[in-house]
């Protein structure tokens, strides 16, 4: 079974919340998503793991800014790919 992992950044706070790990028999947690995702809780942005990490090791997730050569670029997911 594939694993979602989500972290999710406060706006006002401007700090990243934990992430989660989310499967399919993860109820509660698939329900708070969704409410993140659908703006009952607006101040977040919602960041799915795109399963690639940088030579540090560390996870990459969409709208994270990484440099690609010298330029810094934002990850995006855009036609079946990031």
């Amino acid at each position: 079974m594939k694993e979602y992992k989500f972290r999710a950044w406060d706006i006002k706070a401007k700090d990243m919340m934990s992430w989660w790990v989310l499967d399919n028999n993860d109820r509660d947690g698939l329900l708070h998503l969704f409410d993140l995702c659908k703006g009952t809780e607006p101040g977040y942005i919602l960041m799915q793991y795109v399963g690639a990490k940088d030579k540090k090791g560390i996870e990459i997730y969409v709208g994270d800014k990484v440099m690609w050569g010298s330029v810094y670029c934002e990850v995006v997911f855009e036609d079946g790919c990031f």
